[in-house]
């Protein structure tokens, strides 16, 4: 059960918006989106609820700090390796905004889904 648990918390919170994030670009570049909003930053802040996500999962939704500080570091590394041309993109400050918002979107739900999930594992380990 424990498993089973795991998996519905991965597959909503890491997977889903992943593709989710997959299917926007396909759409952009089919010219199918027209949203500046939606092309540009919704996609980017769903990797990072995804990101953010797969780390609490892995630390079964307890992280140390350490690593929450490591997500936001990695953020804006990232925009920096972008403007100095390291890997493809455009550097955008607006990106970092994007990054943490939803970053601190998925902390803010951690609570819920350690009780949604962590507890249920307790619950059914002791049955």
């Amino acid at each position: 059960m424990l498993r089973l648990y795991k998996l519905i918390d991965v597959v909503i919170n890491v997977f889903l918006p992943i593709l989710l994030g997959v299917f926007i670009y396909f759409l952009k570049q089919t010219n199918t989106l027209s949203s500046s909003f939606i092309t540009n930053y919704l996609a980017d802040g769903l990797w990072a609820f995804s990101l953010t996500s797969a780390i609490l999962i892995i630390w079964n939704r307890v992280p140390s700090w350490l690593w929450q500080i490591i997500i936001f570091i990695l953020f804006v590394l990232f925009e920096i390796l972008q403007y100095y041309k390291k890997i493809n993109g455009t550097a955008d400050v607006y990106d970092v905004v994007v990054y943490f918002t939803y970053a601190a979107f998925a902390l803010a739900l951690n609570p819920f889904y350690k009780k949604k999930f962590h507890n249920q594992n307790k619950t059914h380990e002791i049955n």
